[in-house]
């Protein structure tokens, strides 16, 4: 299946359920950027406008530091359960909101997957971009895998993704760089355009899953 039947498929799976979509799409937006506040607000008013004057504190840069860890953790997680709704979405042609927090229910293999695959690719970008994206393409199919094969490891099915992607890589990067339009079209809508652009290049990314995989 080349890459315009993809996007149809994609397309097609997400018609009639795109508020559904964009609403996972929003909840896991929301999961992943946590911003925690530290520090004394002070109000005052002045002509008309009320300032908000922040007096920062010395656990400002902790509360930055923890926001991030949060959002790392949660990372892992979230991406499960975005692979979850969407491969439902195409194989049983159903879309529920709750199906995004299934990765939850296996939060530490989730996080151990999200690690795993942070320090892998990292360590390939050490040597240089190019080694560190056919990383990324590499383990692009853990989650799916995760779901399909639930009594796999995390590194097992790392290593699996990476079975599967062998002949696939550059098929994949191609795929990825033809949603480059979409989304500089979202940034410019000053992100409006995302909640379109991200369910439907998850759903493609999705139906490539399936696509190699056979099914």
């Amino acid at each position: 299946m080349n890459r315009y039947e993809l996007k149809m498929r994609a397309k097609e799976a997400l018609h009639g359920k795109w508020i559904i979509a964009v609403a996972v799409t929003i909840i896991a937006l929301i999961l992943n950027n946590i911003h925690l506040s530290t520090g004394t607000s002070i109000f005052r008013f002045s002509s008309g406008w009320m300032t908000n004057l922040r007096v920062l504190s010395p656990l400002s840069s902790a509360s930055s530091s923890i926001s991030s860890l949060i959002n790392f953790i949660l990372s892992g997680p979230v991406a499960l359960g975005i692979a979850f709704f969407y491969l439902n979405l195409l194989r049983e042609d159903e879309a529920r909101v709750e199906s995004l927090f299934h990765g939850f229910k296996r939060f530490l293999d989730a996080l151990i997957s999200h690690i795993l695959i942070t320090i892998f690719t990292f360590l390939w970008f050490l040597l240089l971009i190019v080694p560190g994206i056919i990383a990324g393409l590499s383990y692009s199919m853990t989650y799916y895998i995760l779901i399909d094969h639930p009594e796999l490891s995390p590194i097992e099915a790392i290593r699996l993704s990476k079975e599967l992607m062998n002949g696939h890589k550059g098929e994949l990067f191609i795929l990825w760089l033809s949603f480059i339009g979409w989304f500089f079209l979202g940034i410019i809508t000053f992100g409006i355009g995302l909640l379109y652009a991200i369910p439907y290049f998850n759903t493609t990314l999705a139906e490539f899953y399936l696509n190699i995989k056979g099914e």
